[in-house]
């Protein structure tokens, strides 16, 4: 019973963090682009959500582990050039005249 619960959650989860993206890319076709990499991060923890219920039901001991370590090297990167590169184009116009 536990492990359909977890599934279950894991489920609404995904559904959850999969309505935004798919949400926020129609919003942004069609009406005003917003659909950027920076604002994506306030959902990150959905996704960080989501991985770790999917590592909870690794095999062993170590694949977790491994698993573990591969995402946060391969997100160093991302959050890296969410806060270092500054995309405010109106702000910068605003300030130049």
């Amino acid at each position: 019973k536990g492990a359909t619960r977890e599934a279950g959650f894991g489920r609404f989860v995904f559904l959850v963090y999969l309505g935004v993206v798919v949400s926020t890319m129609l919003v942004s076709l069609f009406l005003v682009p917003i659909f950027f990499s920076r604002y994506l991060l306030v959902v990150s923890g959905l996704f960080l959500l989501l991985v770790s219920l999917g590592m909870a039901v690794l095999p062993g001991k170590t694949l977790p582990w491994i698993a573990a370590g591969l995402f946060a090297i391969l997100n160093v990167f991302t959050i890296q050039n969410i806060y270092t590169q500054h995309f405010n184009h109106p702000m910068r116009q605003l300030v130049e005249n």
